[in-house]
């Protein structure tokens, strides 16, 4: 969920209300709210700094992306969102000629 929110928290998606009205939210906003709403607590610190920073910044009017937590002042939501962000994979050059 943690990764999902830094990642794609910025984009924009179409959100149909019950009462038919179609409204555009962002990623983050839509996974603040279920995780709020089903009252989850993170066991790990480093994704709770996040999700109360991303939120923070969401009751603010900013949309949060990767670059708000790569310069964070704490080293250990770098080093996550570094985790988030690299490739864990690199293709051989010999796959771009196929």
């Amino acid at each position: 969920m943690i990764r999902a929110l830094v990642l794609y928290g910025r984009y924009l998606m179409d959100y149909q209300t019950e009462d038919e009205n179609k409204i555009s939210v962002s990623v983050a906003e839509l996974i603040i709210n279920e995780i709020l709403y089903l009252n989850y607590e993170f066991k790990d610190i480093t994704n709770q700094l996040i999700f109360d920073k991303c939120r923070e910044m969401i009751e603010k009017g900013h949309i949060p992306n990767e670059d708000d937590f790569l310069a964070s002042e704490n080293q250990k939501i770098q080093e996550k969102t570094i985790h988030f962000v690299s490739e864990k994979y690199d293709l051989s050059k010999k796959w771009e000629e196929y």
